[in-house]
């Protein structure tokens, strides 16, 4: 029975224990990698939703969804991610979501940090203590 947003854990890992569900959206220009981010984020207790392929459907998907966090993969199609990370900005009702940008250059990394109050940078390996860090588990 869910209750203040803690809900059975369906995984076998968990063993029928209380999960807090955190929810994450993902921006990551290849859809098989973002299936499998996807997949290790839920594994760590994320609720997560993806957009592969379209800033402004993913822009509108975060807005109507409100994540706890958004995740901008900046290895592929890194202008899009720029352009999402803008779009969310823009956006009263988005422009306090904690942004975390993975897997970019410094140059685009520090571009899309100047125009970005809400962004921090990190790796594909220490992401999930960077989001730890911002939305930590209730446990």
């Amino acid at each position: 029975m869910a209750r203040n947003g803690v809900k059975p854990c369906a995984g076998s890992c968990c063993e029928g224990r209380m999960k807090v569900s955190r929810r994450l959206f993902l921006f990551e220009w290849n859809e098989d990698s973002a299936r499998a981010r996807a997949e290790l984020l839920s594994i760590d207790g994320w609720e997560v939703k993806t957009e592969s392929a379209d800033v402004e459907r993913g822009v509108k998907r975060v807005a109507e969804w409100m994540p706890d966090v958004v995740v901008l993969d900046l290895f592929l199609k890194a202008s899009w991610s720029r352009e999402a990370a803008a779009a969310l900005q823009a956006r009263s009702g988005t422009r306090d979501i904690p942004i975390v940008l993975v897997d970019g250059s410094p140059a685009t990394v520090e571009k899309v940090l100047a125009r970005t109050a809400s962004a921090t940078a990190t790796s594909s390996f220490d992401l999930s203590t960077a989001l730890q860090t911002l939305v930590p588990k209730d446990e």
